[in-house]
């Protein structure tokens, strides 16, 4: 799903160009917005208005994206010249796991698990894929083996 100022990013322009300038309405916990556990403990901004700028090698590689150092003058703007639009209000972001809820012991139609191929892992990514009817790019399965453990 498109965050709101992808509207404005065309992946025309050379890395490091400004080509956004946004009015900050509000700062939210990520997590009213995104349901991934990954966000938790970290802040969306809410964006009210913002206007498309070009500025070549305007970002030097700060660590977040925005700047506290400097004012709009100093990068040859003037905050009366330019105009500002009401940005799309923030959408929800669908989650990127799957919530099936299909019952893997219903009967399927039988598949084999045996191929030419030494990879197993492939077999059984392709087998719950179709078992599951999604694409196999949304499948991935992993083993981790656990250090052994002897009996006391």
């Amino acid at each position: 799903m498109k965050k709101e100022w992808e509207i404005f990013a065309t992946a025309n322009k050379p890395h490091s160009t400004g080509f956004l300038l946004a009015k900050i309405a509000d700062v939210v916990p990520a997590n009213q917005l995104d349901p991934n556990p990954e966000v938790k403990g970290r802040s969306i901004f809410i964006l009210s208005n913002a206007t498309k700028i070009d500025l070549p090698n305007l970002w030097k590689g700060w660590r977040f994206p925005v700047n506290y150092e400097h004012t709009l003058q100093d990068f040859g703007l003037d905050p009366e010249e330019l105009l500002f639009e009401p940005m799309p209000p923030p959408t929800a972001v669908e989650p990127a796991y799957a919530t099936q809820t299909t019952s893997l012991l219903e009967p399927v139609e039988e598949t084999k698990l045996t191929s030419k191929s030494d990879n197993a892992l492939a077999d059984i990514e392709k087998y719950t894929a179709k078992r599951l009817g999604v694409r196999l790019e949304e499948v991935e399965i992993s083993i981790t083996l656990l250090p052994h453990r002897r009996a006391a």
